[in-house]
């Protein structure tokens, strides 16, 4: 699908119902092959009847080619609703005889679990932001529902790596859950319209990309990501799963040094992280790979950038638990606290600043994009606080203040690209609020020394 004028960012493109979708609990999802068995359950006169199934690609090369005439196609639901009506009253000589009619359901069968196969949308729960909002309007009052449906439309989308739209299934309160796609980016007149077919595979690198979506959907990506990292792979590719490699290897040893309070076990991993980054970064430099190019390998990387900003907010829980028990009167040991807090809080902005670029770089608009936005702005919001609660004098306040701000704005246009400008303008701050909600409780859990409880950002569910 392509534009037929300019598009801004954030601007709704598609607004769809499902030709048919299931939801359940986030712990008893619904399946693809649930989804087959309803559709076909529901017999010629549902779903099946749709004339979608049939231009809906089948994991053959002729129907990822052939032009869609979107004529044929009568409303997408609305073809589900009225297909099987039109025909005179139903068996008399109509009627199949049993052996045909067992081929006719086996058919079916088959023509429904390729369309489900390569077109269903699946997500273990819906926009857990917007699930709490619908909560507390008094909208909803179960737990976030997850789903799988299929929206012919929007499985039209072609994938990118590095789309310009993301979507997000919005439930509403006793129907059927809708697909909304907004533009993430400014799109061009006549520029194609993509999604990621992805979730969190998106941040990882080129080659394992490539398998899982060849494994899922049989065909080798090339978009303007892949083909722009593919380039430089031979020269880059080696260290980037190198340093992919040791990072699974100290997601562990971070989360239990954090779990027992052990500061400098934490700062440790925080070094290391730093040391195969730097190698990283001078691996680009040596290569010349181009600034857009390079923010697609961090990308890819994510679980690293993370790591670091990870280790940076726990050693600040770990500074301000340490205070807290401070006695009032010992001013020195309180100023220290602060003065500890404060550096480790400012090595977090700036590891958190990284990931927020790399992630808007690939997929803006995503949740993930929304609650590093609303981190970030948490971030900055603490530290002009405690500039303003030191009567800073040099001119540092308001430079905070002013960076605050900038937060503040970046966070707001995340939102924009994932909810419409209006929602955001009627109840922005607490879609922010909720994001930082859901970004702190992706931290992971601090402990003491002595063993005790806290924690940097929640169970880490």
């Amino acid at each position: 699908m392509r534009t037929t004028r300019a598009v801004a960012p954030g601007e709704l493109l598609l607004l769809l119902p499902p030709l048919a979708a299931l939801v359940g609990p986030p712990d008893n999802p619904p399946t693809p092959q649930q989804l087959v068995d309803s559709v076909v359950a529901a017999g010629p006169e549902g779903a099946a009847a749709s004339p979608w199934l049939g231009l809906l690609y089948d994991g053959t090369r002729s129907t990822s080619q052939q032009p869609v005439d979107l004529s044929q196609a009568d409303g997408g639901a609305a073809a589900a609703a009225t297909a099987g009506r039109s025909g005179g009253g139903g068996g008399g000589a109509g009627a199949k005889p049993p052996q045909g009619a067992k081929r006719e359901r086996q058919q079916l069968r088959r023509r429904v679990t390729k369309a489900v196969a390569f077109n269903a949308f699946a997500d273990k729960h819906q926009d857990l932001a917007l699930a709490a909002l619908s909560r507390a309007a008094g909208l909803q009052e179960e737990r976030p529902a997850a789903l799988v449906g299929l929206w012919p439309e929007f499985a039209m989308l072609n994938h990118s790596c590095a789309p310009n739209a993301i979507n997000c299934p919005a439930h509403l309160a006793g129907g059927r859950p809708l697909m909304a796609v907004r533009a993430a980016r400014g799109i061009a007149e006549g520029e194609e319209v993509t999604i990621s077919y992805f979730g969190a595979e998106q941040l990882t690198p080129l080659k394992a990309r490539q398998k899982a979506l060849k494994t899922a959907f049989g065909f080798d990506c090339s978009c303007e990501r892949c083909i722009g990292e593919a380039a430089t792979w031979e020269a880059v590719g080696p260290t980037v799963e190198a340093v992919a490699e040791a990072t699974a290897e100290m997601r562990p040893v971070l989360e239990a040094a954090a779990a027992k309070g052990d500061a400098e076990g934490v700062r440790e991993v925080g070094l290391e992280v730093g040391a195969v980054l730097l190698q990283l970064y001078g691996i680009f430099r040596q290569n010349l790979v181009r600034p857009r190019v390079r923010l697609w390998h961090q990308a890819s990387l994510y679980s690293t950038l993370e790591l670091a900003a990870d280790a940076d907010a726990v050693l600040a829980a770990l500074a301000e638990a340490g205070g807290s028990g401070k006695n009032a009167a010992d001013g020195g040991a309180a100023t220290a606290t602060v003065a500890a807090v404060a550096d480790a809080e400012e090595a977090e902005a700036a590891s958190v600043a990284v990931c927020l670029a790399a992630v808007e770089g690939v997929s803006p608009g995503s949740d993930l994009h929304n609650q590093l936005a609303a981190r970030a702005l948490r971030l900055a919001r603490r530290r002009c606080q405690r500039l303003l609660a030191g009567a800073a004098v040099d001119g540092g306040s308001s430079g905070a203040a002013e960076a605050e701000m900038g937060a503040a704005r970046r966070c707001e246009a995340a939102h924009v690209l994932r909810y419409g400008e209006a929602l955001v303008s009627e109840v922005g701050a607490e879609l922010f609020d909720l994001s930082e909600e859901l970004a702190l409780q992706g931290l992971p859990r601090a402990g003491t020394a002595e063993g005790g409880g806290g924690g940097a950002g929640g169970d880490g569910s």
